[in-house]
């Protein structure tokens, strides 16, 4: 629960805060550490990067923070953009057409969606072999527009990562950008829950299994030849994994939704 998060953190901060005040060599030790926490390694972007990479990818980032606040909106929907965002501090609302359908805590990033969808080349990686490359372009051309309000509720501060600075991290570790893209397959579930026929499309050819008819959504054809791979990010287990618990996910979901359905019909 992000609010439970922020909660936590609020009042963490508020007794290191005290400890410090109070001489505790501790509590200012434990706040250096804290001070000293890169954000791209505290939201799970180098996760499985070795750490020389990982070095390499920390010097090549420029980090500007960005003070939000409450009722601000951070990112507008209908906009195209393709940076990734990532909470530092507060509490975000996304909205859908005015309906809150998350929230987002220090640590957590948004935007990943459009930013994944300004690299189809990294993405058609990340997907089972027999992917069709073209349909696949095609599914993801239109999510680099925003398809929700990203609305501060609680003053905070939030770096913005355009495209074409992470990009230079990718190139030192295409595993940064299979961390991202395990992120944005979320959000593509949730915005299939909520109407978004561009993640309905995008979502189903992330979903289709290797081995399946000629009449698949991924289909290699003469005239559509695939981009020569360079090393699948995600292997078969991993992505059978990752489409059983999307597909969990999103029974549970559109579970939820017919119980919010039923209940409003009473």
């Amino acid at each position: 629960c992000p609010r439970l998060v922020y909660n936590i953190v609020q009042v963490g901060e508020a007794q290191l805060d005290e400890a410090v005040a109070n001489k505790s060599d501790q509590a200012r030790d434990a706040k250096r550490i804290i001070s000293k926490l890169h954000p791209l390694v505290a939201a799970g972007f180098l996760r499985g990067v070795p750490s020389e990479q990982a070095a390499r990818i920390l010097a090549t980032v420029s980090i500007q923070r960005r003070a939000s606040r409450r009722e601000e909106t951070v990112v507008a929907a209908g906009i195209t953009g393709d940076s990734v965002f990532l909470v530092m501090s507060g509490l975000f609302s996304c909205r859908v057409n005015g309906k809150e359908v998350r929230q987002f805590a220090p640590w957590q990033m948004f935007g990943e969606v459009s930013l994944c969808a300004s690299f189809p080349e990294l993405v058609y990686q990340c997907l089972p072999e027999g992917t069709s490359y073209s349909r696949l372009t095609e599914a993801v051309a239109s999510c680099i527009v925003r398809t929700a309000d990203i609305v501060c509720i609680e003053d905070g501060e939030v770096i913005e990562i355009p495209a074409a600075q992470i990009s230079d991290c990718f190139s030192l570790s295409q595993q940064v950008f299979a961390n991202i893209f395990e992120k944005a397959q979320e959000r593509f579930l949730e915005a299939i829950a909520y109407g978004s026929l561009d993640a309905k499309t995008a979502l189903r050819m992330l979903k289709k299994p290797r081995a399946e008819s000629p009449t698949r959504c991924f289909e290699h054809t003469s005239d559509n030849p695939p981009p020569p791979p360079q090393g699948r990010l995600l292997n078969s287990r991993r992505v059978a994994r990752r489409q059983e618990a999307q597909a969990r996910a999103l029974a549970e979901e559109l579970a939820r939704l017919r119980v919010e359905e039923a209940g409003g019909a009473n």
